[in-house]
């Protein structure tokens, strides 16, 4: 049965070992089936659908800015590029955001993913790996490409001595913005951040800057020959500084434009109508923690009455007023805002009006 089986999922028991030793995926107990397929058998479905489309789109976009090249120069063999530098494109600048990305990514929580089973039908119905949604990421590589290629190319300006600027300073500016624009891509569709996101996104950028600042500093260099000083004389002139983010916000501008409509209107769309189930869960939790807050603010014993009385008296003291409530509740909310008093605001909305009824009862009496 494993083996006819698309995924086999071994339970180890008093059986024996037969059926874990010729499953996929082994589990202890039965009961962490829910959490293999609801949970991380979802998650990993979500990333994985990303990831593929994901490395399509930047190596598309990498290696059509060399056929563009090769287009508008007549097919001369010559490369913008180092070929070294091609190689590291792979290896170095861009391999760890998406292994980053596939580690940590995930769309809907925990709570959400086994509480909420029908979202589990995102991998079965196939929603994310579809042949509309791969060429539209395809086709989002050939524009990407294409303003890679063409905004630094068509910039070419005239260096201070009225030469015109070498190709290799092409070369380098358009390997800049492919980066630029590939990592940001990927932050783009990223939901869940870490603070390795933080680390490893922008350090694939700032490693092909200390590259640069290394290699091109050696007259003979370590991977290339023949760029001694490239870098430096490039970055000293107006057409790099204004190129990068010019032509990356070009390449990118799409994907950030469909990014914004689908936040403010469809933020849950490859969930089909599934996100509603989200969303209610979400609204139904908020309304459990209030009703929790405002039953925890209600005295339920006359000590507990004293009791509240008196946090109320030192906090009083503590914010040095005697002006009335309203003063405390602006002293409480400064001390607050520095994490001392953890929901004292709304205990002395509660308590202000349990005050007064007190001094109503002293005023009769």
């Amino acid at each position: 049965m494993i083996q006819r089986g698309d995924i086999g999922v071994g339970v180890q028991g008093v059986e024996g070992s037969q059926a874990v030793n010729n499953a996929d995926f082994a589990i202890g107990q039965f009961q962490h089936l829910r959490n293999l397929l609801l949970v991380h058998g979802r998650w990993a479905y979500f990333r994985i659908g990303n990831a593929v489309c994901y490395f399509f789109y930047k190596n598309i976009a990498q290696v059509f800015t060399v056929m563009w090249y090769a287009v508008v120069t007549g097919f001369s063999g010559t490369l913008q590029y180092s070929d070294q530098i091609l190689c590291h494109y792979n290896l170095l600048y861009t391999s760890i955001p998406v292994i980053i990305y596939a580690l940590f990514e995930r769309d809907i929580s925990y709570e959400d993913s086994v509480e909420l089973p029908s979202l589990y039908t995102l991998g079965p119905a196939n929603r994310l790996l579809t042949t509309f949604r791969f060429f539209m990421w395809v086709a989002e590589a050939f524009y990407a490409a294409t303003c890679i290629f063409a905004l630094p190319y068509m910039a070419i300006s005239l260096a201070p001595s009225g030469h015109t600027l070498p190709l290799a300073f092409t070369g380098l500016t358009m390997f800049t913005v492919n980066i630029v624009v590939v990592t940001v891509r990927l932050s783009i569709i990223t939901l869940s951040w870490t603070c390795y996101h933080f680390i490893f996104y922008i350090g694939s950028v700032v490693l092909w800057f200390a590259f640069q600042l290394i290699e091109f500093a050696l007259p003979n260099g370590l991977f290339t020959s023949g760029m001694y000083w490239d870098s430096y004389n490039l970055w000293s002139t107006a057409f790099f500084w204004l190129c990068v983010p010019l032509a990356s916000w070009v390449a990118i501008l799409p994907a950030f434009v469909y990014k914004c409509y689908k936040d403010c209107f469809d933020p849950y769309e490859h969930l089909s109508g599934s996100w509603r189930l989200v969303e209610e869960r979400k609204a139904s939790r908020k309304r459990a923690a209030n009703q929790h807050v405002a039953e925890d603010l209600v005295p339920k014993t006359p000590h507990e009455f004293v009791r509240r009385k008196t946090q109320i008296d030192r906090i009083k003291n503590e914010v040095g007023t005697s002006e009335g409530y309203g003063d405390v509740e602006r002293g409480v909310a400064f001390l607050q805002g520095k994490g001392k008093l953890k929901r004292a605001v709304d205990k002395l909305s509660a308590m202000r009006t349990l005050g007064r009824t007190d001094s109503d009862d002293s005023g009769r009496k």
